[in-house]
């Protein structure tokens, strides 16, 4: 029994394909690749890169809220927010607002009131002031408030007329109170 290498042919001319007597591969002259081969050229090399990267994305990725532990600690304990790996304080209205909302978490809703009055005087940006109105409304609809809530949710809507979450919240409370016909 003898084992047979397979024959290559050298053209004569440039003109004439070259041939592969051997029945695996491609015919790299002739250009015809079969589905098969095409799927493999391409799908190995996308699926390797797709496991590297779940691989690397998983790797990276700190715990289930995106936040490291040490970071959420040093905010809470401190009153310090993280920039880039630089501490600094937290400006006072936010610190404030975090009271506000502890306090809200507990149903403490006239301190939580009380909270957000006092960072609302403590001059935060527009965008931070829209969310305060929006806080002090989600309090007014825990007590079954919805004139108040209404009020509130239109200052915040004033402030910030693309704000979907006070929107939404004003719409429930005219629906509440029937004023259905005023949602604007």
């Amino acid at each position: 029994m003898s084992l047979s290498k397979p024959v290559v042919e050298l053209p004569s001319s440039p003109a004439q394909p070259s041939t592969v007597s051997s029945t695996s591969g491609p015919s790299w002259s002739s250009g015809s690749w079969s589905l098969r081969e095409i799927g493999l050229l391409i799908g190995i090399p996308v699926s390797l890169l797709s496991v590297v990267g779940i691989y690397y994305w998983l790797s990276r990725k700190p715990s289930s809220s995106g936040r490291k532990i040490s970071d959420t600690a040093s905010v809470k304990d401190n009153g310090l927010s993280k920039s880039r790996g630089v501490e600094k304080p937290k400006p006072k209205y936010l610190q404030i607002k975090d009271v506000g909302n502890e306090m809200f978490r507990k149903a403490d809703y006239a301190g939580a009131l009380e909270s957000y009055a006092e960072a609302m005087k403590e001059s935060p940006p527009a965008d931070e002031l829209a969310k305060l109105y929006q806080n002090r409304a989600a309090v007014f609809e825990k007590m079954g408030d919805w004139v108040q809530l209404i009020i509130e949710t239109s200052a915040a809507i004033e402030i910030d007329p693309k704000y979907i979450k006070a929107r939404h919240r004003r719409a429930k409370a005219y629906q509440k109170t029937g004023f259905l016909d005023e949602v604007g």
